[in-house]
C-alpha cells in the first residue's frame, strides 16, 4: 500500500474543510501540510493519527490499494 496526499486532499474537502484549518489541528504549518497533499513529503505515524483524529477516519483511508 502506498500513501497518497491526493486521498487525504479529498477527505480533507469531502467533510468542508479547508486545509489550513486542518493544519492547525495537527500543529503542523500549512506549507507544511501543502507537501503533504502533493506528495513531497511522507507524514510520520504520529501525523497520520492527528489526521485521523481530526478528520475522523481511518489510516486506511490515506492509503492507496493493491493494483
Amino acid at each position: 500500500m502506498k500513501f497518497s496526499g491526493r486521498k487525504v486532499k479529498a477527505l480533507i474537502r469531502s467533510k468542508g474543510l479547508k486545509s489550513e484549518y486542518i493544519a492547525r489541528q495537527i500543529g503542523i504549518t500549512p506549507s507544511y501540510l501543502s507537501t503533504i497533499l502533493c506528495g513531497k513529503r511522507k507524514p510520520g505515524i504520529k501525523l497520520l493519527e492527528a489526521l485521523c483524529a481530526v478528520l475522523n477516519c481511518s489510516i486506511s483511508e490515506f492509503f492507496l490499494g493493491r493494483e
